[in-house]
Parts: C-alpha cells; sequence; structure tokens
C-alpha cells in the first residue's frame, strides 16, 4: 500500500496558473544526432509547483489506500469526496498522474457534514470490508480509515470563500 495522500489548499485567483504551470512536458535528456533521434523523459512538475505555491495543510502518516477505503465508504453512505470536486479536478488527475479532486468552499462544507453524518467507527469498517469480502492482506487498518475521515474533515476546514483546496492520492 504505497499510494501517498497530500492536502492542500491554495488561493483561489491561482487556479489558471496551476492549471498551466503543472502540465507535464517532455525534457530532452540526450542530444539528437546524424544517427540518434534525441531521448527524452516526462517531467511532471505538479509536486515543486505545489510545493513553492500552495500550502500543505496535512501530511498522513498511514498509506493513501485508508483515505481512498474512507471515500469508498462515504460514498455509500452520502457521496464521494470526488463527486464533489470542481471540474478541473479531471485535468489535475491526468497532469499528476493519480487522482485528484479540487474543492470549493461549498464542497468542503458539504463534505464535513457527510463526514459528520457518517459517524464512522473502525468495526464499521470492518463490516465494510467483511461485506466487500476484501482479502485480510488488501485491508487497511481501520484505526487509518477512520482517522482518515478527520484528515479530511481538517483539511475541508481550511478551505475558504477565496481559497482551494486539493487532494492528490497517486
Amino acid at each position: 500500500m504505497s499510494l501517498i495522500a497530500t492536502f492542500w489548499t491554495f488561493k483561489k485567483e491561482g487556479l489558471a496558473d496551476l492549471l498551466e504551470k503543472i502540465k507535464p512536458y517532455e525534457k530532452e535528456i540526450t542530444k539528437k544526432s546524424w544517427f540518434k533521434k534525441a531521448k527524452t523523459e516526462s517531467v511532471y512538475p505538479w509536486f515543486d509547483y505545489l510545493n513553492e505555491n500552495a500550502h500543505q495543510e496535512a501530511e498522513c502518516d498511514f498509506s493513501g489506500m485508508a483515505v481512498t477505503d474512507f471515500d469508498l465508504i462515504l460514498m455509500d453512505s452520502s457521496s464521494s469526496i470526488f463527486d464533489c470536486g470542481l471540474s478541473e479536478s479531471n485535468l489535475i488527475s491526468e497532469y499528476s498522474g493519480g487522482s485528484a479532486v479540487l474543492i470549493s468552499y461549498e464542497a468542503a462544507n458539504k463534505i464535513i457534514k457527510n463526514i459528520a453524518t457518517l459517524n464512522l467507527a473502525e468495526a464499521d469498517v470492518v463490516k465494510f470490508y467483511d461485506e466487500d469480502e476484501k482479502p485480510e492482506d488488501w485491508r487497511c487498518n481501520p484505526e487509518d480509515v477512520v482517522n482518515s475521515g478527520n484528515f479530511i474533515k481538517s483539511w475541508c476546514g481550511k478551505v475558504t470563500p477565496d481559497k482551494l483546496g486539493l487532494l492528490v492520492i497517486g
């Protein structure tokens, strides 16, 4: 379980710049010669750009899979965090090579309400895994899944009318 979940906020007016600056590009790593084609590699600048221009709100000390599993459980009771995202989320997912959701202040408040209504306990996580017949070695620690909800709520609480929230799992 090596997925990493990062939670960010940034100023709303920086969205256009973000979308422009995080586009992957090809970087030449060897020169073209008469007999050889130049070799290139893909560069994904999204993480460096966010480190310089956004604020990382929280760092999970557990796998991003726990966040994903929490979202699946939340989806069963209300709606996925990813369903609440702005349309630019798809482009950011493409650029980052992971799963990304960009949320507004209104969406953040809806997510907080959905998480509070869910009121998830570790026993609920075990029940979800059992009903899904998820193999034991694919299951996250139930405590980590519950704590994922707390991370998400905390992150959503940092989204304001002038700030957007960005969650990237990859």
